[in-house]
């Protein structure tokens, strides 16, 4: 069972519920997986649930009375109940577009690749720090997705904690570089001062203090350090700093990042995406790709499984109470082993 109250799954018990969710995910074996049954304590709000325990029926206690019999009766048969009814309102496939990170609760498929996402932020066996964790995969796998959808959320709610040892993670982006990468640096942190510091600052004063020398953003990061607290820059896209980017902007944008990141006063720290085939033009940052040998971790995600898509479709199907049953098979079928077919799966549901 995971008991939830008022404040959510937090800080002590998110390693905790992290391990159950390992443990449910992870096996193949449906016999070997540990069953999770949430228990919303008092008038805690469904809403507090992390995504992944959404999938799951809550039960609400007043940890007085007795268990319900029926939660006991599922708690012998190891029978998670999964929501019954239509929640959802409106279509819950999202089409060609990447999920964005109020969509976490429709992102199904890849829960045991965010866990293993998450996990990499454990410290390294040389006991340095992981300040950077870059998912690579092919063009349509998800990568931009299991960053907004899949990640994102989880940290917000604290789940980095038992890993870091940071409980408070401020949240930068997401961004793309684009062609003026420095230039989009200033907006995001233009927003996330207005947003999350509460404390509005001029973008034309960001971008002077970017572009004054390579230690621009270590600076202003450090300027507006709290205790017990990090900066997480969600980059994604990351192959635009190739195929858009001017030159000398990326260049600087290079020494910015990696001055930021490398320095252990200032805590920030990234997790970017990236398709695989342009991890042979990281030499074009020099100063980014001397910081990825050290304190980074590149991280594959692989195509989906048979399983998972069926799961992609059929979950958000059950939030809006809608019959996917005649076209799932088809559709797995002709996914399977499909680099990118993911989108092309989300545009097909969306039409129909």
């Amino acid at each position: 069972m995971v008991l939830v109250g008022r404040d959510g799954v937090r800080r002590w018990i998110g390693a905790e519920t992290q391990a159950a969710l390992v443990r449910y995910f992870a096996p193949h074996d449906d016999a070997k997986r540990l069953p999770i049954f949430p228990i919303l304590l008092g008038d805690t709000p469904l809403e507090s649930l992390p995504a992944f325990l959404n999938l799951f029926q809550a039960t609400r206690w007043d940890g007085a009375a007795d268990l319900p019999d029926t939660l006991i009766a599922q708690i012998r048969k190891r029978l998670p109940v999964r929501p019954e009814g239509a929640v959802l309102e409106g279509c819950p496939f999202v089409g060609l577009n990447a999920f964005r990170i109020d969509q976490a609760r429709l992102f199904f498929g890849r829960q045991k690749e965010t866990l293993d996402a998450l996990a990499c932020f454990e410290t390294r066996r040389d006991r340095k720090p992981v300040r950077w964790l870059e998912i690579n995969g092919n063009s349509g796998c998800g990568k931009s997705s299991l960053m907004n959808a899949g990640l994102l959320p989880l940290v917000k709610q604290g789940w980095l904690w038992p890993r870091t040892g940071i409980a408070h993670w401020l949240r930068i982006g997401p961004m793309m570089p684009g062609q003026h990468p420095v230039a989009m640096l200033a907006e995001s942190l233009a927003r996330f001062s207005r947003d999350a510091l509460d404390a509005p600052a001029e973008m034309a004063d960001i971008r002077r203090a970017l572009e004054a020398d390579r230690r621009g953003l270590a600076d202003w990061l450090r300027g507006r350090k709290r205790d017990d607290t990090a900066f997480l820059l969600a980059l994604d896209q990351f192959e635009e700093l190739f195929t858009f980017a001017d030159k000398d902007e990326r260049a600087h944008f290079d020494r910015l990042l990696a001055a930021a990141l490398g320095d252990p006063d200032c805590p920030l720290y990234l997790i970017s995406t990236v398709r695989a085939d342009f991890l042979d033009r990281m030499d074009d940052l020099p100063c980014l790709i001397d910081l990825r040998n050290r304190l980074a971790h590149p991280w594959t995600l692989p195509l989906a499984g048979d399983e998972a898509v069926r799961e992609i479709i059929s979950g958000p199907a059950r939030l809006a109470g809608l019959d996917v049953s005649e076209v799932r098979e088809a559709m797995v079928a002709d996914a399977h082993g499909e680099p990118g077919a993911l989108p092309l799966v989300e545009n097909a549901l969306e039409w129909l």
